[in-house]
């Protein structure tokens, strides 16, 4: 793996080189594409809604050693939760040159009952809350929130989806008023790709929060 990734690096001088990867279930294994294009925006873009084109885990890329160090760039030791997604934003502002090989070297396995993806806890919410505000305070600081600001939104709408899954909406409103800024837009919900049900839902509770009813 590392060395075909290093070899890639050196071909196309490339700051960051990923590649696909191996989703490995008690019954099935998955091939899952990591795809990216030579548009640094359309990549950053797609990583900030994280819905699954372009993976955030680090253990799908190769990545410079300069990126780190010329920008003050080191993974947060506040969060053991989207750690990954909180780094590889900062990283991809960051570079000029990316690659990627369409090929699966890493195996993740989702069958470990130990895992931070797996036990769901209130630290996981603390650490998606630090994501969610301190990525958009990056943002601004570089003059790109307006620019992503729509991708970013969806982005942690759709993580909160993906981690509570068919939770009843006690436990969303409960989620949504702990995580969600009150100045959320409402608008952005109508944009998600989900279930219209799942829409209604959602605005209800944000409604809520943004008229405090309740609290």
């Amino acid at each position: 793996m590392i060395s075909e990734l290093y070899r890639k690096a050196v071909e196309t001088d490339a700051e960051i080189v990923a590649c696909d990867f191996f989703i490995n279930e008690p019954n099935k294994e998955i091939y899952q594409k990591n795809t990216h294009s030579k548009d640094l925006s359309h990549n950053l873009n797609l990583l900030l809604i994280n819905s699954g084109s372009i993976f955030p885990a680090i253990y799908s890329r190769l990545i410079k050693r300069s990126v780190y160090i010329n920008n003050n760039i080191y993974p947060p030791a506040e969060i053991s939760f989207a750690e990954d997604w909180w780094l590889m934003v900062r990283l991809y502002f960051s570079i000029k040159t990316i690659d990627y090989i369409p090929k699966a070297f890493v195996h993740y396995r989702r069958d470990n009952a130990t895992s931070l993806t797996t036990n769901i806890s209130e630290k996981t919410w603390k650490d998606l809350k630090y994501y969610i505000e301190t990525t958009e305070i990056f943002l601004k600081e570089n003059n790109i929130f307006e620019k992503y600001k729509k991708s970013f939104y969806q982005g942690y709408i759709l993580s909160i989806k993906c981690i509570l899954g068919k939770y009843s909406y006690k436990k969303y409103r409960k989620i949504f008023f702990q995580v969600l800024p009150k100045s959320f837009p409402l608008i952005t919900i109508w944009k998600l790709d989900v279930r219209f049900i799942n829409k209604l839902r959602y605005s209800f509770i944000l409604l809520q929060r943004k008229f405090s009813f309740g609290e």
